[in-house]
């Protein structure tokens, strides 16, 4: 749920480009600067992490969760 902000904006930026708003492609352009940055960057990778297993625990259904089930026990 949190993957368009966390996960990987640059496939958001993709698909909203294609899709003709604006707004949203430089939202995701400017988040995809920040990932790049090497402090933030992994900053927002362990927070991407957290809220992926925070799904889980709460039995929601995301693209992230989908990963972190897969690296559960």
């Amino acid at each position: 749920y949190c993957g368009f902000f966390l996960g990987d904006p640059e496939k958001y930026k993709m698909a909203f480009k294609k899709a003709g708003w604006r707004a949203l492609t430089f939202i995701t352009s400017i988040l995809a600067l920040v990932k790049r940055a090497p402090f933030f960057g992994l900053s927002i990778r362990y927070v991407n992490a957290f809220t992926n297993h925070c799904e889980v625990f709460f039995r929601l259904k995301g693209g992230g969760s989908c990963f972190a089930m897969m690296k559960k026990p």
